[in-house]
């Protein structure tokens, strides 16, 4: 499970509460109230024998209540410390609101709670923190209706190291990506790839656009998105390699190209590739400069395809010296309920 609070406050101050089996010093203790969404009904007049009819409903808010145990490892100024910390960020998401953040074993998916306001309240003094350095805390927290998931949208300009952190999964390919400065930097030559997983969607229509920047040499260089995935050996994809720019299918691992057009690549320059799928409608695309709404791509091919699942994106090295890349948008089509920027 992964539980974690963050404040609204200009900080956006957070604290890991439950982290897997990584020990964080908190814990949940017995059973967590998550609360509900009740709605508050309104009835009219009564209609003779057919009753009264609700002519108003309105969600209240969701009431949560957490008991979390705070281990101070052996030491008592330990679990002062780390009660201190939990008091802090209920304090603040009084002040400011906040989120907390649930995901359950075996979930691919976040929630997250609005937190209007919080409170805290040590639970109990007793023999486990004299004698164990442990003591129970109360968490409550007044919440929107509503849990709310990740937005559909996704941009990471890899100024955080994303993929350490989980967010991307790799599929195939010999060797690593690691972010240094902003850029994906590939540990060998050999192909790569990468596909997100941080979210847990798997949108039928995406939109993915990648940036990449060539080396010194792009001989054998191979950059591309793949939209589409049921599984590493059947996927669709977008790729810029030997001179051209192709749409292609992988069935079992075997390629075929779709639809191709000559795109040759300029040693350390930079360029912009999209592939977007619109029902059965592939569209890849190709820029010099940043995509803009009225733009125009240097290469622009469509095709009909029958369309799988799932969203990923491949970034591959094969030239020497390897060139780094650096990935400035990644967005679904898909609308989200909520955006959070």
């Amino acid at each position: 499970m992964i539980l974690t609070f963050t404040a609204n406050d200009p900080a956006r101050t957070s604290l890991q509460v439950v982290n897997g089996t990584t020990v964080t010093g908190y814990g949940l203790r017995g059973d967590a109230d998550w609360g509900d969404a009740v709605w508050d009904l309104k009835f009219g007049g009564p209609r003779g024998t057919q009753g009264a009819r609700a002519v108003f409903a309105q969600p209240q808010n969701r009431p949560v209540a957490l008991t979390i145990e705070v281990d101070g490892a052996g030491s008592k100024d330990t679990l002062a410390q780390r009660i201190s910390t939990l008091a802090a960020i209920t304090r603040l998401m009084l002040r400011f609101g906040g989120t907390i953040l649930i995901q359950f074993d075996g979930q691919t998916r976040r929630q997250y709670l609005q937190v209007l306001a919080g409170t805290f309240k040590l639970a109990e003094w007793g023999i486990g923190a004299d004698v164990a350095n442990m003591a129970a805390c109360t968490f409550q927290a007044m919440c929107a209706p509503y849990l709310l998931g990740d937005p559909l949208d996704i941009a990471d300009g890899f100024d955080s190291d994303t993929i350490t952190a989980g967010d991307w999964t790799q599929d195939t390919g010999a060797g690593t990506l690691s972010v240094s400065g902003g850029l994906l930097v590939p540990s060998s030559t050999a192909t790569k790839r990468y596909w997100h997983t941080g979210r847990g969607y798997s949108p039928a229509d995406v939109q993915v656009t990648c940036k990449f920047t060539t080396g010194a040499s792009v001989a054998s260089t191979t950059i591309g998105v793949v939209a589409k995935r049921i599984d590493a050996s059947n996927y669709l994809r977008l790729l810029v390699s030997g001179g051209f720019l192709a749409i292609a299918k992988v069935v079992a691992g075997a390629g075929t190209n779709l639809a191709t057009v000559g795109q040759a690549l300029a040693a350390n320059t930079s360029y912009w590739t999209r592939l977007r799928i619109q029902g059965n409608v592939l569209i890849a695309e190709c820029w010099t400069s940043p995509p803009t709404p009225g733009g125009t791509d240097m290469d622009h091919r469509r095709v009909r395809v029958i369309a799988v699942i799932a969203i990923v994106v491949c970034l591959a090295a094969a030239c020497a010296p390897a060139p780094s890349a650096s990935m400035t948008a990644l967005r679904s089509a898909g609308s989200s309920p909520t955006v959070r920027q």
